[in-house]
């Protein structure tokens, strides 16, 4: 039996009442025999004062909501009735309920302990937890809240008043199974989020995405079959209560599945060796959504913006080396300083990548043609290959546009498998040329319906309101194809984790405090400071550099 939150209280004070009204109704007093609430009037009229305890009900909202098609005058009376025997009913606990002429309410609201509330509770906290950016607080207490839902409010009250407040409930208990769900499988807890995942579709087992989601994590977990096992579950339930066919999207990731064994996918067990990701479980859950709904087919740049050293090229690659682990096409360029002289460089170095080289080969002369202004090796790989003319007319610059949608967005014949999702990885877009921001804005807008996400890292002291991504962050946000990720200073408790995990030695908390004073949470600042930690262990006149 699950525990609700209590409040303290000394011998002398009976203890809480403790009701139950998620998957029944149910009573409890530590230590004592509880009230026998047996009659259903009862038990919901109890329930009703007990979920608005918080203020007053009039008697005419209740007279009404019990009794909607009694005329007024026999439903106050109803009322009056039905309060003299809950107060009866509930024994010690019967004084806690007080009115006067025209409202009745819960005396004391400390003296009773509802699972609905703690739920809602439980819920809040982890909202709370997770813009604070602390994930596993967030998740244990997302744990506490999926724990307390033993089912639907009431279920054996059909008054019209629980409606909206059951569905309300019903809500948050899938939103929480999803997000403790997707929050275990950004830290690769791929066993914990697929019972998450497993109970979502048990409640939901026509939704869609419920059951990708849990297809996805099989698959990630290593176990095709179970990803296999959930697919045709789904479509056998949906074409026998709906009569329709799975939608393309979960026929693209059962497609997904059926590749796998050609191109399994690596168990996190069996992949060499990362650091930690430390510090950045929100940040790296809002990667992770916008990846899924690129992969989905919502083409889509995310911007990483913070100052340097904050972890922006970090949480990249983290994201390359968890698609790469799929079998997925990633790759990652750079821009340098002197990029904003050199027009579209990063364009040429993603063409020039191993993962995207190939694909030329399948492109028609007259796009290889317009792809050799910046790749002039072309013309020796080809030498039929006609020369492009200058560059002179917009129209021209449009076509090279084209040839480099088309060398990117033409997806690799797989005998009529869907698009395998694509990540291109720009670090430094704001040393990016202007001409190079451009043609991504025509990408992004040209990819359709091609499952295409663009990351790129952003230093913010070079972002000012005239710097040319400003621009190009402002059209695709009009666009809807855009999503900006903030990264700031990591929190104390981060920086000691960070800091400890690269010395190998546990710091003291003085240590760790002169740290995060010194460094203020930047991510570069500490792993210098480490190294000092290594050669001087910390000495008192250490200062950072």
């Amino acid at each position: 039996m699950k525990a609700i939150a209590t409040v303290e209280h000394t011998p002398a004070t009976p203890a809480p009442l403790r009701v139950h009204l998620l998957g029944g109704f149910r009573l409890e007093v530590e230590g004592e025999a509880p009230p026998a609430i047996v009659q259903p009037r009862l038990q919901f009229l109890l329930a009703y004062l007990l979920l608005h305890r918080d203020q007053p009900v009039s008697r005419q909202q209740l007279a009404f909501a019990f009794w909607p098609d009694t005329i007024e005058e026999q439903a106050h009376a109803n009322l009056r009735n039905l309060l003299h025997r809950l107060r009866a009913a509930l024994d010690g606990f019967g004084r806690f309920i007080q009115f006067d002429r025209h409202q009745v309410w819960w005396g004391e609201s400390s003296r009773v302990c509802v699972d609905a509330a703690a739920f809602t509770a439980a819920l809040a906290e982890a909202a709370a937890a997770e813009a604070a950016g602390d994930l596993p607080a967030a998740c244990r207490a997302l744990e506490q809240a999926v724990g307390l839902y033993e089912g639907e409010l009431l279920p054996a009250c059909y008054d019209d008043w629980i409606t909206a407040e059951r569905e309300r409930l019903h809500q948050a208990h899938l939103r929480a199974l999803h997000r403790l769900a997707t929050l275990l499988e950004g830290q690769h807890s791929y066993g914990e989020a697929i019972r998450y995942a497993q109970r979502l579709v048990q409640q939901d087992p026509l939704h869609e995405p419920a059951a990708q989601h849990l297809m996805r994590l099989h698959l990630a977990a290593g176990s095709r079959a179970d990803a296999l096992r959930t697919y045709h579950a789904c479509a056998t339930l949906l074409r026998r209560e709906l009569g329709v066919d799975p939608s393309a999207q979960m026929q693209a990731t059962y497609l997904q599945v059926l590749r796998a064994d050609e191109a399994p996918v690596t168990p996190a067990a069996l992949l060499p060796p990362a650091p930690p990701l430390v510090g950045r479980q929100a940040e790296w859950g809002q990667l992770l959504d916008v990846w899924r709904r690129a992969a989905a087919g919502q083409p889509h740049l995310a911007l990483l913006v913070g100052e340097t050293g904050i972890g922006k090229s970090r949480l990249a690659e983290e994201l390359i080396r968890w698609a790469e682990a799929r079998q997925l096409t990633a790759v990652q360029v750079a821009c340098t300083a002197t990029g904003r002289t050199l027009p579209y460089a990063p364009a040429a170095a993603l063409l020039r990548s191993p993962a995207l080289h190939e694909r030329l080969g399948r492109l028609d002369a007259a796009w290889l043609s317009e792809i050799s202004r910046l790749l002039p090796e072309l013309a020796a790989a080809h030498p039929n290959l006609p020369a492009p003319g200058p560059m002179t007319e917009p129209w021209q610059r449009q076509r090279l546009f084209q040839a480099l949608a088309q060398a990117l967005l033409t997806p690799e014949p797989r005998g009529g498998a869907p698009a395998v999702p694509m990540l291109l990885c720009i670090d430094d877009l704001q040393w990016a040329d202007p001409d190079t921001l451009d043609w991504l804005l025509y990408l992004l807008e040209a990819a359709g319906s091609a499952p295409l996400l663009v990351l790129g890292t952003v230093c913010c002291c070079e972002s000012e309101a005239d710097n040319p991504v400003e621009a190009l962050s402002l059209k695709l946000q009009r666009r809807g194809l855009l999503t900006r990720i903030e990264l700031g200073a990591l929190s104390p408790a981060a920086t000691a984790a960070l800091a400890q995990g690269a010395a190998g030695r546990a710091l003291s908390a003085d240590e760790v405090a002169r740290l995060y004073h010194e460094t203020e949470g930047n991510p570069i600042g500490i792993k210098l400071s480490r190294r000092c930690l290594r050669l001087a262990r910390w000495d008192k006149t250490f200062q950072l550099s």
